[in-house]
């Protein structure tokens, strides 16, 4: 229930958020392609102006040519007049076509930026149409794993309920082992108290039998070393004897 409802806070946070910042981006992007907009209107509307005053210009430019190749100039208009109103209509006229160049240059821009402003609202609509289809496999992903979900909080209850019966059976098999623990210690003792008596009889049997091979050893040992000393007595009695005879025989040439 808790991974559930974990689950539903982050897909609608996700909703919300991802709601929130499309609404934001279009406000944007509608309030400078409006913007956008204005400014090339206003910018035409002023390129239009130019042009009619840089058309109207070259209209009184002509005439006034047209004036002087046929000599007939205005009432009151001398050479120095004249002059300057010609110097005064060409620089106006240069200047008029300096802000008309700046103008289409700014047309210019203005519309290279609508038109990238465009390109980047259709791009930010096919995203958007991606993360719809992206909501739309996480929604069908969501109702997946609620359906895991509830299936496993079904597996997990039944695996609660087994192991609320088993223990139950562990409390009475615990009960039946203190029941037998006591018994066969009962039945312990009184084997240990038998196992001890034939234990005992058998370290006398045992100790039993290594005394009388112990007896016998150390007899055949005693008888065996009775003999080799008589016989060493035997060799030592007989070679005093001969050193005996040696003497008397030695003796006995002396005093011939």
């Amino acid at each position: 229930k808790r991974l559930k409802a974990e689950l539903e806070r982050v897909n609608g946070e996700a909703d919300k958020r991802a709601g929130q910042e499309t609404s934001t981006m279009r406000r944007q992007y509608d309030l400078e392609l409006t913007a956008l907009r204005d400014q090339l209107r206003v910018s035409q509307q002023e390129c239009e102006r130019k042009y009619a005053e840089v058309s109207q210009l070259q209209r009184e430019c002509e005439r006034l040519q047209a004036l002087v190749d046929q000599g007939r100039l205005p009432a009151g208009t001398d050479s120095y007049r004249r002059d300057q109103r010609f110097e005064q209509a060409y620089q106006e006229l240069q200047r008029m076509d300096t802000d008309c160049q700046q103008l289409q240059k700014e047309n210019h821009s203005l519309r290279d930026s609508l038109i990238r402003l465009e390109e980047r609202c259709k791009r930010n609509s096919k995203e958007k149409l991606k993360l719809k289809r992206v909501m739309a496999k996480l929604e069908q992903q969501n109702q997946l794993y609620q359906h895991e979900l509830a299936i496993t909080s079904q597996r997990a209850e039944l695996l609660a309920s087994q192991l609320d019966h088993t223990n139950l059976e562990l409390a009475q098999l615990q009960s039946e082992t203190i029941l037998h623990r006591d018994n066969a210690a009962n039945v312990q003792a009184r084997v240990s108290v038998a196992n001890t008596l034939e234990l005992y009889k058998q370290l006398d049997e045992s100790y039993g039998h290594m005394n009388d091979k112990w007896k016998n050893e150390m007899k055949a040992f005693t008888d065996k070393f009775e003999a080799k000393i008589k016989k060493i007595k035997s060799q030592t009695k007989n070679v005093v004897q001969k050193e005996d005879e040696v003497k008397i025989g030695d003796f006995k040439s002396k005093h011939r």
